[in-house]
């Protein structure tokens, strides 16, 4: 994929940017969670995460889960805010 990330990187970042919009809130309250089927995914946005602040929580995996994610509260607020989405209350 990195061979051609520069042709398709529209689609890239629309395809990362729909991950975003698929994120959901956590039974907690607190935190956020997204199901990802691709770890290019989730490396895409922890890329993206580093390149706003490095001081941003990483997306981590769920233990004892094979594909869902936790996204803290301030992770994903900037994330909204470099795709320009509107947070889940």
């Amino acid at each position: 994929m990195s061979k051609y990330q520069y042709d398709l990187k529209d689609t890239i970042t629309n395809s990362v940017k729909d991950e975003v919009q698929n994120i959901t809130k956590m039974a907690n309250g607190n935190d956020y969670k997204i199901s990802i089927q691709n770890q290019y995914f989730k490396d895409e946005l922890n890329r993206i995460l580093g390149s706003i602040d490095t001081s941003l929580p990483i997306i981590e995996k769920e233990r004892g889960t094979i594909s869902t994610y936790v996204v803290k509260a301030s992770s994903y607020l900037k994330l909204c805010n470099h795709f320009v989405i509107q947070p889940i209350p």
